[in-house]
């Protein structure tokens, strides 16, 4: 009874801090954006939106994997089998790694075609090459270790996920205004957003270790 009644109260405490993370996240974007568009130009932001829709397509790459990470994990917590996730990790990392260097390759390699397809004007061609391949590169760093998140995810410790990705968001934010008041222009936000992603995988690892230090 008492084990039943505190499988409840984690349940509940991960929708909570799942809801909590998400409203926060969507109400700050919402007002970070005009923000932004005071620093930079609209041009300059339509790049930075068009290098996530680049990244989304490596984002596939990596879904059948994360659903592993979280579906194994937790069958192996649950035998007992601690070293068998390790091992796991280890696995998905070297594919991941292999993949984002792939993945990095081919996109410098078709980035003429691209910067053709979407009609970059000519004088932004250098700095599309450099959000695009930036954030590709940042964003593989996520994909090769995001492991660790994931097998927190697996472990049912989802609060403490979403508090360090939303402790993260918010210094990505405060990140944000520096650079642009700074004068980074579009950059910053590269620069921000790299910051997250290394503050949000330190963060998952060193939880991943503390519930299971034979990671």
């Amino acid at each position: 009874m008492e084990q039943t009644a505190k499988a409840h109260g984690k349940l509940a405490g991960n929708a909570l801090s799942g809801m909590v993370a998400t409203i926060i996240y969507m109400v700050s974007r919402l007002l970070l954006t005009p923000f932004i568009l005071h620093f930079i130009s609209l041009a300059e932001f339509g790049l930075w939106s068009l290098s996530f829709i680049i990244l989304s397509y490596a984002g596939m790459g990596g879904f059948g994997v994360n659903s592993t990470y979280i579906r194994y994990a937790a069958r192996y917590l649950a035998e007992g089998k601690e070293t068998d996730i390790s091992k796991l990790l280890s696995t998905g990392i070297a594919y991941m790694l292999s993949f984002s260097m792939l993945f990095c390759l081919l996109l410098f390699l078709v980035m003429p075609f691209i910067l053709e397809r979407f009609h970059i004007e000519p004088s932004q061609q250098n700095l599309a090459s450099t959000v695009f391949l930036g954030t590709a590169a940042v964003f593989s760093l996520e994909l090769t270790l995001g492991g660790f998140r994931f097998i927190i995810n697996g472990m049912h410790e989802f609060a403490k996920e979403k508090m360090v990705t939303t402790v993260a968001g918010l210094i990505e934010i405060a990140a944000i205004l520096s650079f642009l008041a700074l004068g980074s222009g579009v950059k910053g936000l590269l620069y921000a957003f790299a910051l997250r992603l290394v503050l949000e995988t330190f963060g998952c690892w060193s939880i991943a270790r503390t519930i299971l230090p034979s990671l």
